[in-house]
């Protein structure tokens, strides 16, 4: 409809997501259909803070201090939480006087969960026409109230229904917690139009613009992937996991091929600090495995468990045999070894 009434040619994309539920006669209905983590949660929650004596209370009627009261309690907790990262709390004092004015008309509903005379959380909630919608929320940082913003959002959706609203908005944001509250979801649209020549100009350099902010968007995600500690962490596990794979297979006695040296980049750089000592020897590796690496790119630097003397392995990585200790010509069958970049 709104795109019809704008003048030709209109930009039209999608900026973001709305995630919503439709909401049934009874909150029960509604909370055995959300995921069985959340449900748990609720549950567990709602039993531990009723046991502390916290209290579900809803502001809803025209009391100026009442009002104020509960607008002070929720900037406290939203600024504990996010701190100057919100930028609800630059424009507070605005929402704030619009807060009164739909207190009044019975659009808004400001939820508290409260102990004693504390709010340990806060949330707004948005009725229009038989559409709940939450708006914004604060809670205590207090390990005792944990999870409390889960039961006050269940307890909020829970007075929606009782007061006959149809569905329960979570408004724009694709955050992850919104999925687990949500049956369904709608584009959020942005169309731009304009008149004349000049104007048709302007939209059409604006356009290239927003294609070229998304694009050096991209490019900066990738480009912080890459450099990330989290990435080099990440791979740093992946080469554990796969050293820790093949020193397995060759402290198991498997009689098969190894994989060769070469596929692990990073073995000579870690293996070749390892000397026999207690603390950082590999395991004890039996001299009949025949482990070959293929080329032979490392070889194998032995010692006597029973001298202490070192000895090199014949072959590649591995004794095809057991060597004998030159010292106390003691021969076991299993030498302790460290693997030795040639």
């Amino acid at each position: 409809m709104v795109e019809a009434a704008l003048p030709p040619p209109v930009v039209r994309r999608v900026i973001s997501v709305a995630p919503f539920a439709t909401l049934p006669e009874a909150a029960e209905t509604y909370l055995a259909e959300r995921p069985s983590r959340l449900r748990h949660t609720v549950q567990r929650v709602g039993r531990r803070l009723a046991s502390a004596g916290v209290e579900h209370r809803v502001v809803a009627s025209i009391d100026g201090k009442d009002a104020a009261r509960a607008l002070e309690a929720l900037l406290g907790l939203h600024g504990a939480r996010f701190g100057r990262r919100s930028r609800f709390m630059s424009r507070f004092s605005a929402f704030s006087a619009a807060a009164r004015i739909g207190i009044e008309r019975g659009e808004l509903r400001l939820h508290e969960l409260k102990s004693g005379d504390d709010v340990i959380a806060s949330l707004v909630m948005l009725e229009v026409d038989g559409r709940s919608s939450f708006y914004q929320s604060g809670r205590s940082l207090d390990p005792r109230w944990r999870g409390s913003g889960s039961l006050l959002m269940a307890k909020a959706v829970g007075d929606a229904c009782s007061r006959g609203c149809v569905e329960f908005d979570l408004l724009r944001g694709n955050e992850a917690y919104k999925w687990d509250w949500a049956t369904g979801s709608r584009d959020v649209v942005q169309m731009m139009a304009a008149r004349g020549y000049a104007g048709r100009l302007v939209l059409r350099i604006m356009w290239i613009g927003i294609h070229v902010r998304m694009l050096l968007i991209k490019v900066i995600k990738k480009v912080s992937e890459k450099v990330t500690p989290a990435r080099y962490v990440e791979r740093a596990h992946e080469t554990v996991d796969r050293i820790r794979k093949a020193l397995r297979g060759a402290a198991a006695g498997e009689p098969r091929r190894g994989p060769s040296c070469r596929s692990f980049p990073t073995i000579h750089r870690i293996l070749a600090g390892w000397k026999s000592s207690p603390a950082r020897s590999l395991r004890a590796w039996p001299a009949t495995t025949g482990w070959r690496c293929s080329p032979p790119c490392q070889s194998l630097s032995l010692r006597c468990a029973r001298s202490g003397t070192e000895t090199s392995g014949s072959g590649a990585c591995e004794p095809s045999s057991s060597p004998t200790c030159p010292s106390c010509r003691h021969c076991p069958s299993t030498w302790r070894g460290s693997l030795a970049r040639r």
